[in-house]
């Protein structure tokens, strides 16, 4: 994301913490609310910008020596769910949320107490459960009859992307576990980074490498306690078209193996079935011919480039 305005955080927590306002910085509440703002234009209608406040406000005290923003940031946090509004619940999980993604990809320069944070906001949806029912606040589904309408019943719903970090705000959450996929069975035993070429009914082929295997936890209901199920994702990257048919799937395009996108046949690099029915020794010499020619093509391009 390009920021315009990425000048504004650091004075920004400098004077929230003067004043002891992080807590109604990190939700965003009156004269501390900063709207989200990057080269699509401005986002009024979300929450806070608690991207730009971690990236160039918190994060940025801590790579200049602050040993002190951590907890003071912890304590904001949890500080948000004694706050008297409706979303305090909400707004806490959007600041920790921001932080477990950091945490994931191992990016943040300070740590905090994610066990007293959760239980906090856990504390704080028990106590603000019937305020939560009755607005709709941040609840972008609003408008959607087939999604929850109340903030709730929303962050319910929202867990779900709490779950895959490690985390998860409803204590009484069902997990409906579906069979393991076959195709994420017989990937997992392959290098990570190998080449497959992957056919489709359609009559689309495509060579690409996976990018990731990992579960996907779908909410499926709105009812009194959050129920998901959960199923293993396969992600594929195409890298070269080999054929086009039906669908006509583009370069670097993620496919959902297990999921949307159900392959016809996976083969390796050398033309061995992986998945599916055994394709003729001539079939199987016209793709990796073609791939060939692909690849020979791509390294004259880039010769010619350069």
């Amino acid at each position: 994301m390009a920021y315009k305005n990425s000048h504004i955080f650091l004075p920004l927590v400098q004077k929230a913490r003067k004043q002891k306002c992080l807590d109604k910085l990190l939700a965003g509440r009156g004269e501390w609310f900063v709207v989200q703002r990057d080269m699509f234009g401005d986002f009024p209608e979300r929450p806070t910008d608690i991207d730009g406040i971690y990236i160039f406000g918190i994060e940025e005290l801590c790579k200049r020596g602050d040993s002190d923003i951590a907890k003071e940031t912890e304590d904001a946090i949890v500080a948000i769910c004694d706050q008297p509004y409706d979303d305090d619940a909400y707004l806490a999980g959007q600041a920790l949320y921001f932080y477990l993604c950091s945490l994931r990809s191992g990016k943040p320069p300070f740590q905090m107490n994610i066990e007293r944070i959760v239980n906090a906001i856990k504390a704080c949806i028990l106590r603000d459960r019937e305020k939560m029912l009755k607005t709709h606040k941040w609840v972008y589904t609003y408008r959607n009859t087939n999604g929850p309408k109340d903030l709730y019943h929303f962050m319910q719903m929202q867990n779900e992307i709490f779950l895959p970090l490690g985390v998860s705000l409803f204590d009484d959450s069902e997990f409906e576990i579906e069979e393991p996929s076959k195709i994420a069975e017989l990937l997992k035993t392959r290098e990570k980074n190998e080449e497959l070429i992957v056919e489709f009914d359609t009559g689309d082929v495509v060579s690409g490498v996976m990018d990731k295997i990992y579960k996907d936890y779908d909410y499926v209901c709105t009812t009194d306690h959050p129920i998901y199920k959960v199923s293993e994702r396969c992600d594929f990257v195409v890298g070269d078209v080999l054929r086009k048919g039906e669908h006509e799937f583009s370069s670097c395009e993620i496919l959902e193996l297990a999921k949307r996108h159900v392959p016809y046949r996976i083969t390796d690099n050398l033309g061995c079935t992986i998945y599916g029915p055994t394709p003729s020794l001539m079939d199987s010499a016209r793709l990796l011919i073609k791939r060939l020619v692909i690849r020979i093509f791509k390294i004259i391009i880039k010769a010619i480039c350069h």
